[in-house]
């Protein structure tokens, strides 16, 4: 859930929250702004305020579902109630309780093969979060295959985690005891409580015999990889169908801060943000995107010609060249039009 408070969404949609129950529907873009113009939605928000407690529904303008639940508080968001998550199609992926925030009880996912239900606890979370390791003996173990693929078959993709899609491979640390306190802390820390709190009910529903196989129930201390994937992509690159012609060659180029197309790509790579975890795995590559500079001004019909091949790449590429400042449109024969560009946006690890 994206950090933008149900006041102001209310606010803006010309309701004031000051009785026991309010409701709007809310037209949100990708980023879940208020948009003021309805065509402009990619998103609609239905929001109810009930005795202090916030009922919330997603779907995309196409009628996709994206989420349902309910929440204590929208500032800080906290869910707490029950909730369903749909994937990316509008199918059901999850549904379950949340306690004060945390996944808590048993939650049930839905696959093309039937159901799976597992059960959270919400006193593991305090553990998720500490992320200490136990004291271990003697050298650091890899898991055996059977312990790898047990992992594998079992994880879950994160609900929380769905819009914002990015499948992932993490590297963590696992000690578990000869009296089988388990613990777990990510290689480089950066793992989202989510991931963590996931692997760890894996781990602890995880039998003795994949666990302590071979090591007479010493302590032990592994060092291995998880992967998460997520069931599919939400990212939309366009909130318009782009059916609009749009001129490659016009009287009069589209202009970006009193330059040209080269403008606009030095803006774009100062506004990059490498991701970290792509640091790290030592990603990098060349992006080609074509996109339309409308008639108003603004960057859409985003479309990628050739990926980099690595997700977080190409994600960090759309939000900035989505985010583009107004644009000087494009004449011809004296009218304002459309204007098709083709542009690359590198990353380079220096």
């Amino acid at each position: 859930m994206k950090s933008l408070s149900l006041f102001s969404l209310l606010l803006i949609s010309g309701i004031a929250v000051t009785h026991a129950q309010d409701s709007a529907r809310i037209y949100l873009n990708m980023n879940f702004e208020a948009v003021d113009n309805n065509k402009d939605a990619v998103i609609i928000r239905d929001a109810l305020i009930k005795n202090d407690r916030y009922y919330i529904a997603d779907q995309y303008v196409d009628g996709r579902k994206i989420m349902k639940g309910e929440y204590s508080s929208v500032d800080p968001w906290i869910e707490d109630g029950p909730f369903i998550y749909y994937d990316h199609k509008g199918r059901k992926y999850a549904e379950g309780n949340f306690r004060n925030g945390s996944m808590d009880g048993r939650w049930i996912y839905y696959n093309s093969t039937g159901t799976d239900t597992v059960v959270y606890k919400k006193e593991w979370i305090d553990i998720v979060k500490k992320g200490a390791l136990l004291k271990y003996d003697g050298e650091i173990k890899i898991p055996d295959e059977d312990l790898y693929n047990y992992l594998l078959d079992k994880i879950h993709f994160p609900p929380r985690y769905l819009l914002d899609c990015i499948s992932r491979s993490e590297m963590f640390h696992l000690s578990v005891s000869k009296n089988r306190e388990i613990n777990i802390a990510p290689f480089f820390r950066r793992l989202e409580n989510d991931f963590s709190y996931e692997l760890y009910r894996i781990l602890m529903e995880t039998p003795d015999s994949l666990i302590y196989e071979g090591y007479n129930r010493k302590n032990i201390h592994y060092t291995a990889t998880v992967n998460y994937t997520c069931p599919g992509e939400f990212i939309q690159l366009t909130s318009n169908p782009c059916n609009s012609p749009a001129f490659v060659f016009v009287e009069e180029q589209a202009m970006f801060q009193g330059g040209t197309l080269e403008n606009f790509r030095t803006w774009v790579q100062k506004n990059l943000i490498y991701p970290e975890q792509s640091v790290i795995n030592g990603e990098y590559g060349r992006i080609t995107f074509q996109f339309t500079v409308t008639s108003s001004g603004k960057v859409d019909c985003l479309k990628i010609l050739r990926s980099s091949g690595y997700p977080l790449l190409d994600k960090e590429a759309i939000r900035v060249v989505r985010d583009s400042p107004l644009w000087l449109p494009a004449k011809q024969g004296g009218k304002e039009v459309n204007q098709q560009f083709v542009m690359p946006v590198i990353f380079q690890l220096r």
